[in-house]
């Protein structure tokens, strides 16, 4: 158990590191072992375009080993997208099926046999095909990491552990950054294999989710892993879903075949839609997705020279920007731990999305003031705190938050059919993000794309106000309940729960005969 802490408190140049140390100290060993293999494995989804970032420079250099032109180069640094979509509709079925576990297993093995292709390539052909198999394990793992956090993890302590969950992704990608700026890309490539192999050793010896042993009637096998887990204190979590699974195990008929099983399972997700429980979760993470993409944070990381100029001047040390962007990310998760560890959900929703707003619309008036020689006074720091301020309330507040309810609010019956749709909507909606900002900006200057950004932001922020509940500190089935408008208990005392609403699935049954 104190073994993650102490190599924290060991490691520590800063205050930081001491104190994340002392927290480690604090939970049982499992639930620290399985955020770090969830760390792992979501550094997968932030390693492939921190690569490639530093890949492209140095394979366009003239004494390159593999010479790419702008077409090749193009399709380097988009072509894990045409596999996204495959990573995104395999990760319901993997993960409903076979198990968590065995998602994060695949999702690792695929981005491993990616970064062979890359490490012993010739030319730029192996270089795609890995790159495909990169966006494969990226579209699966878009939701995994924070559902293996909020089954594994007590509700008390979820909020801490998915945002250190995000520290160490942004010391990886800072140890991507760096060692791409400075190395050869290949020697990057082996670092990125390296880590992706420790979160795979991890994995394979982290049990399933208790809750979907649960799931599958296995309840001696999920209480052993919810004791390795978690205390015992709270076992009347993993009681009352066993009662509500057993239940609805009880009310389900016998096999039919494989065939008809799977017509009678589509059915029944299908119809998960017209509940309350099934289609307001995915309503609620579309439009947090949607806010994520169009906060601004995109635009920064991946045209960071083309903001950083427009905001400062032309010759601002980019190189030197990315560096210091990373430092201060890292320090800006640091700050969120604390914030998901004290604070509700909603008032870091009310408090963190608003000043994203307010930020946009000043960066838009400052850019706007700036190309029309409207400002009676300039200085590049002023573009330079615009920016880090939107990066202060993605990464504070806006990043982990949305990681946090990704894992939270789904029904367990429903859940790898909910995360498949809003991750296959993740994928189409930072496409279009990434794939716009460039004509807006050309046709409307940053300033309009920036104004644009705000007025999507407020709608998506009202909304959310309105139908996202308080999730902190609540057991999934008290979260659940909350969504079926059953009365559930203060938030003093998970324990007086009350009994889910089973549906009635003989419906379905006959549906499909």
């Amino acid at each position: 158990m104190a073994l993650i802490g102490w190599v924290c408190i060991a490691l520590s140049n800063n205050v930081t590191l001491i104190l994340i140390g002392k927290l480690f100290h604090g939970f049982s060993m499992g639930m620290c072992f399985v955020t770090l293999g969830a760390s792992f494995n979501n550094a997968i989804l932030f390693m492939v375009p921190s690569y490639t970032a530093r890949l492209l420079p140095q394979l366009q250099r003239d004494d390159s080993s593999i010479p790419v032109d702008d077409n090749s180069a193009s399709w380097i640094a988009s072509v894990h997208g045409l596999t996204l979509f495959a990573g995104n509709l395999s990760l319901p079925l993997i993960m409903g099926h076979y198990g968590r576990k065995p998602a994060s297993l695949v999702t690792n093995i695929v981005s491993l046999i990616g970064w062979v292709f890359i490490i012993l390539s010739q030319d730029v052909t192996l270089i795609l095909v890995g790159k495909l198999f990169q966006g494969f394990s990226m579209g699966m793992v878009t939701a995994l990491p924070s559902i293996v956090i909020a089954e594994y993890t007590s509700p008390k302590n979820r909020a801490l552990f998915t945002s250190i969950m995000i520290i160490l992704m942004t010391l990886t990608t800072t140890l991507v950054h760096t060692t791409g700026s400075y190395f050869s890309w290949k020697l990057t490539a082996l670092v990125c294999m390296f880590i992706t192999c420790v979160g795979l050793f991890i994995i394979v010896i982290t049990p399933e989710s208790p809750s979907w042993l649960a799931e599958k009637g296995r309840y001696e096998d999920s209480k052993r892993v919810f004791y390795w887990l978690r205390e015992k204190e709270e076992i009347n979590e993993l009681e009352n879903i066993i009662s509500v699974i057993s239940k609805r195990i009880h009310k389900s008929t016998t096999s039919k075949g494989f065939l008809t099983d799977t017509k009678i399972k589509l059915l029944k997700n299908l119809n998960a839609i017209k509940l309350r429980e099934g289609y307001m979760p995915i309503l609620i993470m579309v439009h947090i997705y949607t806010f994520g993409h169009w906060c601004g944070s995109n635009s920064i990381v991946i045209y960071i020279q083309d903001v950083f100029t427009a905001l400062t001047s032309p010759d601002t040390d980019i190189n030197l920007q990315i560096v210091y962007t990373d430092i201060m990310g890292f320090c800006y998760n640091a700050i969120a731990v604390f914030v998901m560890r004290k604070c509700k959900r909603r008032f870091i929703l009310s408090t963190f999305l608003n000043l994203n707003i307010f930020v946009l619309l000043a960066t838009a008036l400052y850019s706007y003031c700036k190309v029309n020689d409207m400002l009676p006074f300039d200085h590049p720091i002023i573009g330079i705190i615009l920016i880090h301020l939107i990066l202060f309330t993605f990464l504070v507040g806006i990043f982990p938050l949305t990681f946090a309810l990704d894992g939270e609010i789904f029904s367990l019956e429903y859940r790898s059919f909910s995360a498949g749709i809003t991750t296959l909507y993740f994928t189409i909606a930072i496409s279009g993000v990434v794939k716009s900002f460039p004509y807006l900006k050309k046709s409307i200057g940053l300033h309009g794309t920036y104004l644009i950004y705000a007025g999507v932001c407020s709608y998506c922020s009202l909304f959310l106000l309105k139908f996202m509940p308080e999730t902190k500190d609540k057991t999934l089935l008290d979260i659940e309940n909350e969504f079926k408008n059953v009365t559930v208990a203060s938030d003093d005392d998970s324990s007086l729960v009350q009994p889910i609403i089973l549906h009635d699935t003989d419906t379905v049954t006959k549906l499909s005969l």
